[in-house]
């Protein structure tokens, strides 16, 4: 199965059905929402990582020692391709999450 048919194919189970193997292709915001919105008050940014990280340390707890954030490896995207149909399926999917995190499909 390419990247692209995985996509279609994960896209197509709703978030509700989607426990064991595949709860890691669920929405975030089924996640991290309840029916008053999302719960936490926090939520750091994979693309700023290291500020938001500096801010979860400085909100630490007095006492707990967290490291400092490091980078260990890379990995790229070779050989993955998306194609209209993988993407649109993924907007459509994930379009609160798009939403609630405030970015761009």
């Amino acid at each position: 199965m390419t990247f692209a048919e995985f996509v279609e194919r994960a896209c197509k189970i709703p978030d509700e059905m989607a426990d064991g193997d595949g709860k890691h292709f669920r929405s975030q915001y089924f996640d991290l929402a309840d029916e008053d919105g999302l719960i936490p008050t926090f939520i750091g940014r994979f693309e700023k990582m290291a500020e938001d990280w500096q801010q979860v340390r400085d909100m630490a707890w007095t006492g707990i020692a967290l490291p400092v954030l490091g980078h260990l490896r890379e990995t790229g995207r070779h050989g993955i391709e998306w194609t209209k149909q993988a993407r649109s399926a993924a907007i459509a999917h994930y379009a609160t999450d798009f939403k609630a995190f405030g970015y761009k499909p």
